[in-house]
Order: structure tokens, then C-alpha cells, then sequence
């Protein structure tokens, strides 16, 4: 995630859709979170905000018994 914009994020948050199977396992600089096929990542609490130009990274690993990648939003 970056801020693009001239103002500090505060719990900053990333959402994306998988499809239907796909479950999250473990995951990385973030609390995850799934329901159904919405993934979610929140900040983590020694990096909750992102200062304008600021990047933050996470990462997961999951299971996908299909061949279409997950889309974030």
C-alpha cells in the first residue's frame, strides 16, 4: 500500500476479492481477515500510519484450488 495523497492514514486497510475456495493461511506485517471471498489486511500496530509518500507491505499465504489470482480493491 502508499499514500499518494498529502495526508497521513491512519489504520490503514487493503480489501480484494478471491474467488470461491480460495482461504488465507498465514499472513505477514498485518492482522488478516476473511470472509468468504473478501480478504482484508489492517495495519499492524507498530506501523498503523502511513505518512503521505509512505509504503507499507504485507503478504499472505493461502490456498487456490483455481487458476485466477485474487483482485485487490
Amino acid at each position: 500500500m502508499k499514500n499518494t495523497g498529502t495526508t497521513p492514514i491512519d489504520d490503514w486497510y487493503v480489501s480484494w476479492t478471491m474467488p470461491s475456495g480460495v482461504t488465507i493461511s498465514q499472513g505477514w506485517n498485518g492482522t488478516f481477515m476473511q470472509s468468504g471471498t473478501t480478504g482484508m489486511v489492517h495495519a499492524p500496530s507498530w506501523n498503523s500510519t502511513l505518512a503521505p509518500g509512505a509504503t507499507a507491505t504485507a503478504g499472505f499465504l493461502g490456498s487456490n484450488p483455481s487458476s485466477s489470482p485474487p483482485t485487490p480493491t
